[in-house]
């Protein structure tokens, strides 16, 4: 009786001697898709394209950039590329690896659409504040002296809500106003 065991060895992706295109075409690249990624990416050698896959957030621009410019085939090939990269190398301290959500294009755009939906939360509560001094000047009941409304620049948002009692009744009690800022 003969037992036969067969083992599948993954050929490590090495450093190649000088010859970037004849390493890209080891690792499944053709010659047009090398030629894309010198043209539209800048990378025409095997440190430049290290530099790129090294760390996570320049991955990220990478393949995002790779993305918009290149055909999606081409785009494809690349990504398989810098996958077969970057887990024949160690990970960086500080970087996820390659799966991980925070290192995806997608996560670093949402990173930016949170800081300017922030910016524009801050300008709209700013305008706000304002649009309700002008209402308030109007009826001869402003909630803010000159000076007091806060900076547009200043850190957190304030939300002012003016409260008025209104007594419907024959009484003499006055209407009371309250001013609510949270802070964060």
């Amino acid at each position: 009786m003969s037992i036969r065991m067969a083992c599948v060895v993954a050929a490590p992706i090495l450093e190649p001697s000088g010859n970037f295109p004849a390493w890209l075409q080891a690792q499944g690249v053709n010659a047009e898709v090398a030629r894309a990624m010198d043209s539209e990416l800048g990378i025409r050698d095997y440190g430049v394209l290290r530099a790129c896959v090294g760390d996570g957030l320049v991955r990220a621009e990478l393949l995002a950039t790779a993305r918009d410019r290149l055909p999606f085939g081409f785009y494809a090939v690349l990504r398989q590329v810098v996958k077969a990269l970057r887990g024949a190398e160690p990970h960086d301290a500080g970087t996820p690896p390659w799966d991980d959500a925070a290192s995806s294009p997608g996560n670093i755009m949402l990173g930016g659409l949170v800081d300017v939906l922030l910016m524009l939360f801050r300008s709209l509560s700013r305008e706000l504040l304002l649009s309700a001094d002008r209402l308030g000047a109007m009826d001869g009941s402003r909630m803010y002296t000159e000076g007091s409304i806060p900076p547009a620049n200043e850190g957190s948002p304030e939300i002012v809500m003016k409260v008025e009692e209104e007594h419907l009744s024959e009484c003499d009690t006055p209407s009371t106003e309250s001013i609510f800022i949270p802070t964060q």
